[in-house]
Order: C-alpha cells, then structure tokens, then sequence
C-alpha cells in the first residue's frame, strides 16, 4: 500500500514541477502568472513532504518483512526508493545524469550579484537624477564590494519604478520584480512586495527611495532596522 501510494505522489511531484518549469519558462510578469506560480510551489512542497514521508513509512515497513522472514523484500509494482535499495549502476548514473541536469537548468535562471531594492513615488519624473544615482550606486558596488548589481523594485508601470527599470534595461543589469498582488493581499499588497525584497536568499546590498511615498519609506525603515545601508532622495536634493 505504501509503496503504490509513493507512486502515484511521485507522478504528482513530477506533474507539479513540470508546471513550475512552464510557468517560469512563459513568464511575462503579470500578476495572474505570479499567482499560479505561487500556487503550483504550494502544491509542489505539499508532495514533496507527503512523498518523503511516505517513503520513510514504506522503507521501514520493508526492513521489518525482512528482519521478520529473512527474506528481501520487492514491491509487487514500482521499487524501492530507499537509499540502500537504489543504489544500483544503471540507476546510479541515471540519477547522476540527471542531477547534472536540472544544474543546468538552475544555471540557465541564476542571477549573480548583490541586489540593491529601489522604491519611489508614482510621479517621480526626474529621470536623470534616478540615472545618475544608479550609475553611481552600481560604481560602487564593484568597486568596494566586487560584485555587479541586481535591481529589485516592485515592477510599477509609472515614476520611480519604470524609471529604475529602463535603466537596468540600457545598462544590462539584472532586475527582479516583486508585482504586489493586489486581489490576494489588497491595500497591503505593496507593503508585502517590501517583505518579500527581504526574503530572498540574496540579503540587500542598499535601499535606495526616491520621494515619501508610504512604501517606500516602509522599505527603508525595515532596511535599516535590519543594518541595511538606505539612500533617501527628495524632490530638489
């Protein structure tokens, strides 16, 4: 029973990350396709922890038939996926084929460097100051920390973000979005765009904001409370 139970779940593990695949692969930055992603992550964990869990309630069910009769035990359907039980030749370099693989694939979406989160108001229309202090920033960033910049922002189509974005797209830095998720989170959606810039396994190189919008004033207040080194920029500065 266990072990027809591992099968079926791992059909689903593998079903779940081939729709990760696809959706990152058709990736187009909006906010239906962030969900679904989310969402299929969700289903992905869930049988991944009930796979793992099944299989160490089956290898300890197989070891006691075998304690029991003296006899191995072999599933009447699929194998055995405990760690002793698959470590043959062909399964070997299958698994080693494969693990160099999906290091491929993970090199294909890395992104190198140290992230610096940018925030603003909506109506910021002063492009060469955003320009030159990003350029200045980026500098320095190679200079005293030898590494390239990735630009984090919340994706807005007006002011301070599309500004930082057009930017990163002429000078080829990489940029990570963090759309708020407005039908999920409502008026707090920007606010957890912030939380998620501190989630990343990247920790925050700098906060820059320009303007005292609400959000991006949240940003740098959470940034220095964690050490974070923040530049304000207002109107007129």
């Amino acid at each position: 029973m266990f072990h027809r139970r591992q099968v079926a779940m791992s059909a689903a593990l593998t079903r779940a990350a081939d729709t990760i695949r696809g959706l990152i692969r058709a990736a187009d930055g909006s906010e239906v396709l962030e969900v679904q992603i989310e969402q299929a992550q969700r289903q992905a964990d869930r049988a991944r922890d009930l796979l793992d869990g099944l299989e160490v309630m089956a290898e300890a069910a197989a070891r006691c038939y075998e304690i029991e009769t003296g006899r191995a035990y072999m599933p009447p359907s699929g194998g055995r996926s405990g760690r002793d039980a698959r470590q043959t030749g062909g399964v070997f370099e299958a698994r080693e084929w494969l693990e160099a693989h999906e290091r491929e694939e993970a090199a294909r979406y890395r992104i190198e460097g140290l992230p610096l989160a940018v925030a603003g108001d909506r109506d910021w229309i002063d492009h060469e100051r955003v320009w030159d202090i990003l350029d200045r920033t980026r500098e320095r960033f190679r200079s005293r920390r030898g590494s390239d910049m990735i630009l984090y922002h919340k994706g807005d189509r007006k002011g301070t973000d599309a500004i930082a974005a057009a930017w990163a797209r002429s000078r080829e830095v990489a940029q990570v979005t963090f759309h708020p998720n407005w039908r999920a989170f409502g008026k707090r959606a920007g606010f957890r765009s912030i939380d998620q810039m501190f989630d990343t396994p990247k920790r925050l190189g700098g906060v820059v904001i320009f303007g005292t919008t609400g959000i991006a004033l949240n940003l740098a207040d959470k940034a220095e409370d964690k050490g974070i080194r923040v530049l304000r920029i207002r109107t007129g500065d």
